[in-house]
């Protein structure tokens, strides 16, 4: 749930200038019943009526060079949330589809494509 709490702090806070977002979910409704913690504990439906205060439609457009990655083998938020940040990201923004990754991105070459884009994105936008 990184990426979603970054991306509405980016949303409202100016002297963030980047963001790389892994596997990030659009909506966490369409997830009350796929979302399950390590404990193997599911979250209480109070997470979700939260939730419903913090709507992607209204932050993601606000957040500045925007990198969202994802695998299409996620299991846990599916790559059409991907999709839907995406398309109402504003420029520049880039979406990665990283073929067969997982939620968590845990296959080393699957990490190290996650990690060398996202660095190349900061260098992009960050470094001058």
């Amino acid at each position: 749930m990184g990426g979603f709490v970054s991306l509405l702090v980016a949303s409202c806070r100016d002297e963030i200038k980047a963001v790389a977002a892994w596997a990030t979910p659009f909506c966490f409704e369409e997830l009350r019943k796929g979302i399950t913690l390590a404990s193997g504990d599911i979250i209480k439906d109070g997470f979700f009526d939260d939730a419903r205060l913090y709507a992607a439609e209204s932050f993601a457009p606000r957040v500045r060079n925007l990198l969202i990655i994802h695998g299409d083998g996620d299991e846990t938020v599916p790559p059409g949330h991907a999709h839907r940040m995406y398309e109402l990201a504003r420029e520049p923004r880039h979406l990665e589809i990283i073929p067969g990754a997982d939620h968590s991105i845990t296959a080393p070459e699957h990490r190290e494509k996650a990690v060398a884009l996202s660095l190349g994105w900061f260098k992009q936008y960050l470094v001058s």
